[in-house]
């Protein structure tokens, strides 16, 4: 199997669902303790990596036999990067 993709040179921040699941929770409790129940914060690794590390990761992971397909044939603008500043992390 081919798995097309865009050249992956796009940074994101990836967390694990548990991960999330936990931060969550935290942002409740945090809340709960709050007097005015207001709070911004991002759930998120604090980390970025980019699309083509994150898919080759899973691909391997998986043990996965697919082949992945870089390319930017698609013509769109592309966001680069997107990934959160470590002090607005909960």
């Amino acid at each position: 199997s081919i798995f097309e993709m865009s050249e992956g040179t796009q940074t994101r921040d990836f967390i694990h669902i548990d991960q999330a699941v936990l931060k969550i929770f935290k942002g409740i409790l945090l809340l709960n303790n709050m007097k005015n129940g207001k709070i911004v914060r991002h759930i998120a690794s604090g980390k970025k990596s980019s699309l083509y590390k994150f898919v080759k990761k899973i691909c391997k992971k998986n043990k996965s036999k697919i082949t992945i397909l870089r390319s930017n044939k698609s013509g769109k603008a592309q966001i680069d990067s997107i990934y959160s500043d470590k002090k607005s992390i909960i």
